[in-house]
């Protein structure tokens, strides 16, 4: 790689860094609020950074597969990448959460709420902790991990396949209950959204019809989910494709440690808030708020450097085998379209 294409990648990134960070921001004043205001507040808008989220990685994750040479005989090792990545601070998360929820519930003189058979399931994302609501959505990017490998493929060697008839098919049982256990789907359109983002990023096949599609996939979230939802999307995708420009430190350092807050910030927020409205009255909301702010940084920063660094750097050393060339993946789709 070239030093200006160096450059190029690095813009790129960031915009992904901050991207994270306003999502993760969204998501923890939405949570923080919950502990003030009625659902109908306006920082209950916050909750639409989950599909910034999606859209996000239906982004990220096709670019990594792409730059890292990855082949079929590499889906093991993919799937091994993102649970050494992911995993590890899940269990540390939830291990958090279950020590606060045991802390509150002596505090109040109630009984522990999660038996064993409860803790168990939610080693393997079976149960989500009553204290930690937003580990939903950790099951369903696990489940997108599972479906990626073998889409991301697909996508390049059979896209006409997969454009006319799978997409269709997939977006159509998003709708159903017919698969209602696989969480993923009914979110799967803000996955595309930013797959088909990357085709345009990347300049993969023919533009015209990347954006037809995208635009066709806009119209999809527009009719089947919620205005918050689709201007998350198109907003999303769209700083993606746009944004060149480098970010402030204090936006980087929150991007770097989005996965961090989001894993904990819920449950020791809201028992930093409810200890903190003890001796500082409502009428000083915003002294509460950046207390508890503050606290979650330092705490998801030493979070951040005692597991998840660790586990970032455990993944980037397993590496793809076979060499998918990215010339070769841009002759496919011009074989394919056409």
């Amino acid at each position: 790689m070239n030093i200006e294409k160096a450059g190029v990648a690095k813009k790129n990134l960031d915009s992904l860094v901050l991207l994270r960070a306003i999502a993760v921001c969204m998501v923890c004043m939405c949570h923080f609020a919950t502990a003030f205001w009625s659902k109908n507040s306006l920082f209950e808008y916050g909750k639409y950074g989950v599909q910034a989220f999606f859209v996000i990685s239906g982004f990220v994750i096709p670019l990594s597969l792409l730059k890292g040479n990855f082949s079929w005989n590499n889906y093991h090792r993919f799937i091994y990448k993102r649970f050494i990545r992911l995993y590890p601070p899940y269990l540390a998360a939830l291990a958090v959460t279950l020590i606060l929820l045991f802390i509150k519930s002596k505090l109040h003189h109630a009984p522990f709420p999660e038996s064993s058979a409860d803790i168990i399931k939610s080693l393997f994302y079976a149960k989500i902790p009553e204290d930690n609501p937003v580990f939903w959505t950790l099951i369903v990017e696990a489940q997108y991990y599972l479906f990626i490998g073998c889409f991301f493929l697909l996508f390049f060697n059979y896209f006409k396949t997969t454009s006319y008839i799978l997409f269709p098919l997939l977006l159509v049982l998003s709708q159903t209950t017919f698969l209602q256990s696989i969480t993923f789907l009914h979110f799967i359109v803000f996955f595309f959204i930013g797959n088909v983002g990357f085709l345009i990023h990347e300049k993969l096949g023919k533009a015209t019809i990347n954006y037809i599609v995208l635009l066709a996939l806009v119209v999809y979230t527009a009719t089947f989910y919620n205005t918050p939802e689709l201007i998350s999307a198109i907003a999303t995708i769209t700083f993606i494709l746009t944004f060149k420009k480098p970010i402030p430190r204090f936006f980087h350092f929150t991007g770097e440690i989005s996965y961090s807050i989001y894993l904990i910030h819920y449950p020791l927020a809201l028992m930093i808030i409810n200890l903190l409205r003890r001796v500082i009255s409502d009428n000083y909301i915003w002294l509460i708020f950046t207390i508890t702010t503050s606290i979650i940084f330092i705490v998801s920063w030493i979070f951040y450097k005692v597991f998840e660094e660790y586990c970032e750097a455990l993944s980037k050393k397993v590496k793809y085998t076979k060499v998918l060339n990215k010339e070769k993946v841009k002759g496919i789709l011009a074989v394919t379209i056409d």
